[in-house]
């Protein structure tokens, strides 16, 4: 079949989205503290990254723990210093404009050891640990597509963990659009791990497993079946029969292939 091709106009109409969803906001978007304690972190990012239109153009819809401030132009984040039992931290993502560097606040200092953990799971978050060249070189070849290339296009909303991705998988695919904001609420005011500040984190397999399907199913407000299927995931996960965190590891074949 023949290349879907955009026409001039609707890449130009494309192109003005583009920049107006990257313009800078009228206040400073750089995030204030949120305690007397805590870190700035800045990170680069791909040149034509921009913060708003990433978000608004994610397949992955923005759910709690996550919040986005359309506004102020920040993205509310639960990000972890370490392993699964450890604090959950508040982090704060904003970009004063497109191609900027990213100024991200975690109301915690974190130790030379966690810093990185940190600024790893934020670029998960983003989707910024992915290289795209490829797709980006690829589009660069049809005029339909270059404008992917020239505003970093083709990431996605992620969670820093792979068992919460997994999880809101589920629920989008068992759970009206209209209702998933609050089911995944309910999933962090129930069973998450509190933030220093009064946030939820979204919970742990650990967490859920703890409980039966009939537990869920009348704390979380959900239908039973669902309540099972999320048991059951749980466990899966907690008794080693799946380990998400696989699901984002290349094979070591497929990987050593790249690297030639």
């Amino acid at each position: 079949p023949r290349p879907i091709r955009a026409s001039a106009r609707s890449r130009s109409a494309r192109t003005a989205s583009a920049a107006a969803d990257c313009a800078p906001a009228a206040q400073h978007l750089e995030p204030t503290p949120v305690a007397s304690h805590g870190a700035a972190l800045r990170l680069s990012v791909p040149t034509g990254f921009c913060l708003r239109r990433f978000v608004r153009q994610s397949a992955a819809p923005v759910l709690p723990p996550v919040e986005f401030d359309a506004d102020a132009g920040v993205l509310h984040a639960v990000v972890y210093s370490g392993g699964a039992g450890d604090p959950a931290i508040d982090a704060r993502i904003a970009q004063a404009t497109a191609g900027a560097p990213l100024d991200i606040w975690v109301a915690a200092p974190p130790t030379a050891a966690a810093g990185p953990v940190l600024q790893a799971q934020v670029l998960t978050i983003l989707g910024l640990d992915e290289d795209l060249s490829l797709f980006h070189a690829m589009a660069t070849t049809d005029p339909g597509l270059a404008w992917a290339a020239d505003h970093d296009a083709g990431r996605t909303l992620r969670s820093p963990r792979v068992f919460e991705d997994l999880l809101k998988s589920v629920l989008r695919a068992r759970v009206a659009a209209a209702k998933l904001h609050d089911v995944c609420a309910r999933f962090c005011q129930r069973y998450g791990m509190a933030t220093a500040h009064g946030r939820r984190a979204f919970p742990t397999e650990d967490a859920l497993a703890a409980h039966d399907p009939d537990q869920l199913a009348a704390t979380l407000a959900i239908p039973r079946g669902l309540a099972g299927t999320v048991h059951a995931l749980a466990q899966a996960c907690t008794h080693g029969s799946l380990i998400p965190d696989s699901l984002r590891r290349l094979p070591n074949e497929f990987a050593a292939i790249l690297q030639e």
